[in-house]
């Protein structure tokens, strides 16, 4: 809502089209800062359609530094199309069960209006992972910057922790040599003995590019 820059005392028209077709109209009463730690109302779905009209772009700046001949302002203000809570939870699902079955179980939980495709929710998901990789920080050959000489002087921890590993292959069906349409999978459960929440992790030592850094950030979390 910040985007639209509101001001107190300004109104908007609100149409929510979830099989009754609500027609709202807000009031912007006013205006404050957000508390941490406190729950507020979110929307987790709906199909929702905006007015998107597209407008060309100067002469002069077309086709100079990648600028496209037309733009859109309201694509440039909500480059998104999906809302962040929806994102979360089609990655949850995915992670336990197919793209297909992730759809139907969110098609039919979710207030949606529509019915969602595995293509998409694979794309989507694909796209999170992507963004949380290159928020990850840089690989490091090692991350221990304390000199081992010191490590004999520092006390131990108060709870020892409790890990257990396990690994697998996991061959593709279509693979034509022993290297190729297969990977290994290595999993972990961090548990502390005195009680708490229990941390896991995962990753695929052939593919992931920084291996050292993902279990350091894990470790550090």
């Amino acid at each position: 809502m910040s985007r639209f820059e509101l001001r107190a005392g300004e109104r908007f028209t609100y149409h929510y089209d979830f099989f009754a077709g609500w027609r709202l109209d807000i009031r912007v009463e006013k205006i404050t800062a957000r508390v941490p730690n406190r729950p507020y109302p979110v929307c987790t779905g709906g199909a929702r359609s905006l007015d998107s009209p597209r407008f060309r772009s100067c002469p002069c700046a077309a086709d100079q530094d990648g600028n496209a001949a037309t733009f859109s302002p309201v694509a440039a203000l909500l480059p998104e199309r999906t809302p962040p809570e929806l994102l979360l939870w089609e990655a949850k699902y995915a992670a336990l069960t197919s793209y297909g079955a992730a759809a139907t179980l969110l098609s039919d939980t979710f207030p949606l209006g529509r019915r969602l495709q595995p293509t998409a929710v694979r794309q989507r998901v694909e796209r999170t992972a992507t963004r949380l990789e290159d928020e990850l920080g840089e690989e490091r050959f090692s991350f221990i910057d304390t000199c081992p000489r010191d490590l004999e002087t520092m006390p131990r921890p108060d709870l020892p922790l409790v890990v257990a590993l396990d690994g697998g292959y996991v061959h593709s069906s279509n693979q034509t040599t022993r290297r190729d349409g297969w990977f290994e999978a290595v999993t972990g459960k961090s548990t502390p003995t005195g009680g708490g929440p229990a941390k896991c992790f995962a990753f695929v030592q052939t593919y992931d590019h920084k291996p050292k850094r993902r279990l350091y950030e894990f470790l550090r979390s």
